[in-house]
């Protein structure tokens, strides 16, 4: 696509010496005694006037910018999270993607097992209580914390699930962090998986039912249980389109962005769009102002999702805001046009 910018500027200016004014399409020379006018308006070349686009799609959206959310990190502490440095990058990510949403959503944190070899249940008491600011008690918690063997995944969700039934926010969320499937249910030990999968898919069903949507982080290592972390995704709520309905993640950057990308979907900073392959331009208003495209602090498009990122989100107040997305094309005969 080729595009052009025409400025047409008039200018008029004092001479602060002769006490004139210049007039538009003149260059004053550099003889300061005669101040010489060379007339140069003809020598300007007309630059080819540009194909106006036109709009070829619209779309409204409502979102609520900042939410009043409470949103509990169910963390997988079993042994193969000490494989490598898989539990310091998990940590790392963590620490990150909090210091971004933590003056806004207030976090807590549950590891599971609660203690090695002991898989009837989990703890419901948090290691770290939900509550503002908490991204560097988060991070401590985790520094200090023992891995333990088992993978109680299902008792850890009713653990949430009990946690939660004190908290009176309007929005309640769980994110579940695991590299792997359960491997032990409230009757012991399950090595074929098959009983702790189920116990599991049971409790973030429960969750959803009751208004708790259960996110899912696969750690790396995690593709080995890719149907089951999917199953929990599509029971919990939260599945993605595609073959791959949880966040899967390979190191800490990327487990980082997908905490972030969960905190945005919850600070209701996400708009699915319609699809306008052949749109060339895009413009987002929020309540009237335009909004500009920024990976850190306007607009981005991720997955066919609007995204708005950073202050763009985190300025909203919690109230419905009007998005408008307007999309702009070439005009069905750009094609023969003599340009």
């Amino acid at each position: 696509m080729k595009s052009w910018m025409l400025a047409v500027v008039m200018l008029a200016c004092a001479d602060p010496r002769q006490g004139t004014v210049r007039k538009p399409g003149t260059v004053v020379t550099a003889d300061a005694d005669t101040a010489q006018e060379s007339d140069t308006t003809a020598a300007v070349d007309t630059a080819p006037e540009p194909i106006p686009l036109v709009e070829c799609g619209r779309q409204v959206a409502e979102v609520a910018g900042k939410a009043d959310a409470s949103v509990l990190l169910v963390m997988d502490r079993s042994r193969s999270m000490a494989q490598g440095s898989k539990w310091a990058q998990t940590r790392a990510a963590v620490e990150v993607a909090l210091s971004e949403y933590e003056r806004y959503l207030r976090f807590g944190l549950l590891m599971y097992p609660t203690e090695s070899d002991v898989c009837d249940a989990v703890d419901p008491r948090p290691d770290v209580p939900i509550a503002l600011e908490n991204g560097q008690a988060i991070a401590s918690a985790m520094a200090d914390a023992e891995i333990l063997r088992g993978t109680p995944t299902g008792p850890a969700l009713r653990a949430a699930a009990e946690l939660f039934a004190s908290d009176a926010s309007a929005n309640r969320v769980v994110i579940l962090a695991t590299d792997g499937r359960p491997d032990c249910t409230g009757d012991g030990w399950d090595n074929e998986g098959t009983a702790s999968a189920s116990e599991a898919y049971d409790a973030a069903n429960d969750l959803a039912e009751e208004g708790i949507p259960v996110y899912v982080v696969g750690i790396q290592g995690s593709d080995s249980a890719r149907a089951v972390l999917n199953r929990i995704a599509e029971v919990g709520g939260t599945a993605k389109p595609g073959a791959t309905g949880y966040y899967e993640t390979n190191g800490g950057p990327e487990m980082a962005q997908a905490l972030i990308d969960i905190a945005l979907d919850v600070d209701g900073c996400m708009v699915t769009l319609d699809e306008h392959a052949d749109a060339v331009r895009m413009d987002v208003h929020v309540d009237g102002r335009a909004m500009g495209s920024d990976g850190v602090n306007g607009w981005e498009l991720v997955d066919g999702r609007l995204r708005m990122n950073g202050t763009s989100c985190l300025a909203l107040d919690g109230e419905a805001h009007r998005v408008e997305v307007v999309w702009y094309c070439e005009p069905a005969d750009a094609a023969t046009i003599d340009r």
